[in-house]
C-alpha cells in the first residue's frame, strides 16, 4: 500500500485484486492494513475473492473476513470462472455483510432493490451448475482442476527459469511473469 498516496489524498473505494500479483510481503498483513484504513476513513473496499481456490500458503487469507474489522468495510465478490471454468457463463456471488455501513453504500436493501429490477438472474441450469461446484463431487473436480492449472504454471516456471530467465507467479494463482532481458519490453521480447 502506498502510504505517501494515501496521506495526500482521502480514498473513498478500494478495489483489491488479489493474489495474482508477482509482490510478496505477508499478504495478511497488508490487507489487514487496507481493512484498518477503510474502518478509520470511512472507504469501501471491493475484496475480489476469484482465485481462492488456487491459495496454497498459510500466510494468505482465503477471504477478507479473515481480517479484523472487514465485515464493516468490505464487500466480497467470487467468480466461478477461474476455479470452476466457468468462463463463458458467467456465474459468480457477492457477499454484502449486513454491519456494512457507508454512507455511498447505506444498506443490503437497497442494492437488492436495484438487482432485482437490473438482472432477473442467472439461467436456472447455470445456478445448478454452481450448486453442483459445491457438492462433494464438485469440490474433488475442482481441487482436481486447480491441480492441473497450478502443475502448468510449475513447468512453465520451472523451464522458463531453465532457460535463464527471472520468473515470479506460479503461487497462489496460475500466472507467470518473467523479466524480459536488456530493459526490452514485451512486444520487442515476443
Amino acid at each position: 500500500m502506498c502510504r505517501s498516496f494515501r496521506k495526500r489524498h482521502r480514498i473513498s473505494s478500494i478495489c483489491v485484486c488479489r493474489t495474482i500479483r508477482p509482490v510478496r510481503r505477508s499478504q495478511n498483513t497488508q490487507l489487514q492494513e487496507w481493512v484498518d484504513y477503510a474502518n478509520k476513513n470511512g472507504a469501501i473496499i471491493i475484496y475480489d475473492a476469484a482465485y481462492e481456490a488456487y491459495i496454497s500458503e498459510d500466510d494468505v487469507a482465503h477471504s477478507i473476513y479473515e481480517c479484523e474489522g472487514a465485515k464493516t468495510c468490505a464487500i466480497e465478490i467470487r467468480s466461478f470462472s477461474k476455479n470452476a471454468g466457468f468462463t463463458g457463463v458467467r456465474l459468480g456471488f457477492t457477499v454484502v455483510p449486513k454491519d456494512l455501513k457507508r454512507q455511498m453504500f447505506p444498506s443490503m436493501v437497497c442494492g437488492q432493490d436495484v438487482m432485482e429490477q437490473k438482472f432477473n438472474g442467472a439461467p436456472y441450469i447455470i445456478q445448478r451448475a454452481g450448486e453442483a461446484v459445491y457438492s462433494e463431487e464438485g469440490k474433488a473436480q475442482l481441487k482436481e482442476q486447480v491441480a492441473y492449472y497450478m502443475k502448468n504454471a510449475s513447468v512453465i516456471k520451472s523451464g522458463l527459469q531453465e532457460a535463464g530467465y527471472t520468473v515470479f507467479g506460479g503461487v497462489n494463482a496460475p500466472y507467470i511473469w518473467l523479466k524480459t532481458p536488456d530493459q526490452m519490453n514485451s512486444w520487442e521480447f515476443f
